[in-house]
Order: C-alpha cells, then sequence, then structure tokens
C-alpha cells in the first residue's frame, strides 16, 4: 500500500487523492418562482432534499412543481441523467441521490439542493457512492461544522477529498452497488404497494361497516347483532375497556440524565413509525421509575396512540417487555373484556382513514399539534360482532405481516450495502476488473 495526501491514511496501489472539485463542475445550486412550488403550482417537478431517501434514491410520493414557462427561462440549474444532487442545508444537509435515465425528462432543483455534475460522466455513479459512504458523510459533517451557519458553500469540494482507482476499477465497484441499490428501489416499491393496499382493505372493510343498514340505525351505545357504534367514553363505562392514559407525569418527567443503555424502554413519538415500534429509538430507564411514577405504564397487548406533535401513529405493544414507560406524547388503551372487544381490531380502527382524519381535525383546533384524552374517548368507533372483528382483524395483520418482512429485508440490503461500500470504496476489498472490457 502507497501512502499518498494524508499521511494518517493510505490507498491501494494504482490509486490516487483527488479533490471533489478536480472531478466536478462548480456546484449548480436551484430555485423557486415567485410563489414557491407545491402540488398543483405547475407541472415540472421540482426536487428539494425532502425528495431524497436515506438509500439515495428520489421518492416523488410528495412531489411539487413548478410552471413550465419558469422552467424554460432556468439557465443551469435543470437536471441531466447522471447529475447528483446533494441537500445543502438545514436538517437534510449531506443526504444525496443520483438522477438516472429512469426519472423525469425535465426536472428542476429547488435553492436547498446542488447539483453535482461530473467532468466525465463515466465517473458519476461511483463518485454518488463515495459521497454516500460512510466516510463521505463524515467528511460532509465535518464541513458543515466548519461553517458559521451549518451549510455546504459552493466551495465545499474544495475541502472534500476521496480515493479514485483506474476507470475500469470504478466501474466494476459501481456496477456491484448499483444491483444493491435496484434490489432496493424494487423493495421500496413493494412496501409503497403494500401499505397502498393496507389503507385500501381498511377503508374497503369501514365503508361496508359504515353503510351496514344496522350501523345506520343504531344510536351511540347501542350494539345491534351485528354493526353498532360506540365511543372509548362508552366502553370504559362498560368496563370493556379499562385505561385510556397517557404518559403524563408531571414534575417526575424524566430528564436526559436519567435515562440509560438499558432497562425499561421509555417510548415516545418517535419511536412509533408506520404501524411498527421501533425500540431502537427508545431511551431506557432504571426499575426505580415504576415505583416514582403513578401512571404512563403500558403492558402488552395495549394498544399506543401518538397525540401530541406527531398525531395518529399507532400500534399495539408486543411481549418485548413486560412493561414500558410512555411519554406524554404516547396514549395506551388497555382492553379487559376481549370477549366484547379484540385489541387486533380497536388497532385496525385506529389505522382507518375516518379516524386518521378524525383526529387531525380535533388536534387542529389546538394552537398546537394536541390531541386530548378527552377528545379521544368522544371520538365514534364502528363495532361489529367478535367473529366480523377477528375477520377483519385477520386481513389487514396478514398484510402488516408481509409489509414487515419487506422492512426487514430493505433493512438487511441497506446493511449489505454499507458493508460494501465500506470495504470497496477504500479498497479493502479489491475487485476483479478486465482491462480491455
Amino acid at each position: 500500500m502507497s501512502k499518498v495526501g494524508d499521511p494518517q491514511h493510505s490507498i491501494p496501489d494504482g490509486w490516487k487523492w483527488k479533490r471533489l472539485s478536480e472531478i466536478i463542475l462548480t456546484p449548480i445550486s436551484g430555485g423557486r418562482p415567485k410563489g414557491g412550488a407545491s402540488s398543483e403550482s405547475g407541472t415540472i417537478p421540482s426536487i428539494g432534499g425532502e425528495h431524497i431517501t436515506k438509500g439515495g434514491l428520489l421518492d416523488f410520493s410528495s412531489a411539487k412543481y413548478i410552471p413550465k414557462n419558469y422552467f424554460e427561462k432556468i439557465k443551469f440549474s435543470k437536471l441531466e441523467p447522471g447529475d447528483i444532487l446533494i441537500c445543502k442545508d438545514g436538517a437534510l444537509a449531506g443526504k444525496v441521490a443520483f438522477y438516472g435515465k429512469n426519472y423525469f425528462h425535465q426536472a428542476a432543483v429547488n435553492e436547498h439542493v446542488f447539483i453535482l455534475r461530473p467532468k466525465n460522466e463515466d465517473s458519476a455513479k461511483y463518485l454518488f457512492f463515495s459521497l454516500q459512504s460512510e466516510d463521505g458523510q463524515n467528511q460532509i459533517k465535518r464541513i458543515l461544522t466548519g461553517s458559521a451557519q451549518p451549510g455546504l458553500t459552493k466551495t465545499f469540494p474544495d475541502y472534500y477529498i476521496l480515493k479514485m482507482p483506474s476507470h475500469f476499477e470504478q466501474h466494476k465497484i459501481a456496477a456491484i452497488l448499483s444491483s444493491v441499490d435496484a434490489a432496493i428501489e424494487q423493495t421500496d416499491d413493494i412496501i409503497a404497494q403494500t401499505e397502498r393496499m393496507t389503507k385500501g382493505l381498511v377503508q374497503e372493510l369501514f365503508i361496508k361497516g359504515l353503510n351496514h343498514k344496522e350501523f345506520k340505525k343504531s344510536p351511540i351505545g347501542r350494539i345491534t347483532n351485528e354493526w353498532g357504534v360506540v365511543t372509548s367514553e362508552y366502553l370504559i363505562s362498560r368496563r370493556i375497556i379499562s385505561e385510556v392514559q397517557d404518559g403524563n407525569h408531571g414534575e417526575l418527567h424524566p430528564k436526559e440524565g436519567d435515562f440509560q443503555d438499558e432497562g425499561i424502554p421509555f417510548i415516545t413519538a418517535n419511536c412509533l413509525n408506520h404501524g411498527r415500534i421501533s425500540f431502537d429509538n427508545a431511551k431506557f430507564l432504571d426499575s426505580i421509575w415504576l415505583k416514582k411514577l403513578r401512571i404512563g405504564f403500558a403492558k402488552p397487548n395495549d394498544i399506543l396512540l401518538t397525540h401530541k406533535g406527531t398525531i395518529g401513529q399507532t400500534n399495539i405493544l408486543g411481549d418485548e417487555y413486560d412493561t414500558v414507560i410512555l411519554s406524554p406524547q404516547v396514549t395506551y388503551y388497555r382492553i379487559s373484556d376481549t370477549s366484547f372487544l379484540l385489541p387486533e381490531y380497536l388497532h385496525v380502527v385506529f389505522q382507518s382513514h375516518n379516524f386518521q382524519n378524525k383526529i387531525k381535525q380535533l388536534s387542529m383546533q389546538s394552537t398546537r399539534a394536541y390531541l386530548s384524552i378527552t377528545q379521544q374517548k368522544n371520538i365514534l368507533i364502528p363495532l361489529p360482532s367478535p367473529i366480523e372483528q377477528q375477520k377483519i382483524s385477520s386481513i389487514i395483520l396478514a398484510v402488516d405481516g408481509k409489509l414487515e418482512n419487506e422492512r426487514e429485508h430493505e433493512t438487511y440490503l441497506l446493511k449489505l450495502k454499507n458493508g460494501l461500500m465500506q470495504d470497496l470504496l477504500t479498497g479493502r476489498v479489491r475487485v476483479k476488473v478486465d482491462a480491455h472490457a
């Protein structure tokens, strides 16, 4: 191994240290017309940092557009296949994406994104993976930290250093990593399709119930032989739901210094996302807090619902832990009579379009995103017989199981890609290349 550039680091024989500014043109910044861009303000996609996924892909599910006449006046920030996009400021600074030929024929970037255009387009994919790698992201963070206002300026390529193998080895490395990216993109598509399927199924099942003749003539609190309508307040009065409580601990609320590496999970709204509970995002408390606090303990089979800040994330607590401690952002529902109401069914209700719309409407009545327990208790809940509850829950849980499998597969692919980037982009593992290919 020959030592080049930084004496603390080495690179493989035949590789060279290069500044990013030697490889790309001056970064191109974007903009937006007066009045900004929205989902209805034009026909040409305007790409911002929020459209760049963690895997370096572009997600246009919440696309924004600019008018065609504005796009035609733009001189420099029109995207071309092979461009690299990097978010230059804010919380998303440093996120990168590759603009491939399979994206829009015409598109532009907004003022929060730089276009990095390689002088030699053959190096584009290798450069993208270098910027996306752990080493690349660490370099970008150091450059950000050195700024008076955290963000990337047009001069940042002068301070970004990368290892460049031969032209042929660049292509081989890029091809290997691109194949993993293709698998990640395919899995992303399956996840998106399955999420749409879940929403559609939940909506279809509840439309059936809401249109049922027995439901339509059933007053609140009256349960017919098939469908009825109730509130959580009614179910509490009948002792079908035993507790609806959040983690409002008052002065005893845990502070940063109270948390530790293991113990009793402390669940915040950040731990619930897309119908999943992520203990990776949880903090932990000593078991002594179970004696200190009087309320806010959830147990297996409790249904969790976020009601402050982030509204409407929900899941059923599994049996990973006997007890978890909730933050004031999260409410738990504990069902005591499962012969009348199934936890899985109530979870499906909380996911439904009608319920989600209602809690968002109620939360908007507050000066901040907030849904009180009193408001929660008075939301109408369609209630079929236990047999039909079971059928509905089984259908949705089967789809949720497929969704969980796909997310686990995506996590595996992302870890595989990170490992490959660490090996291939540093030269720790060399690839065989045919110089005549």
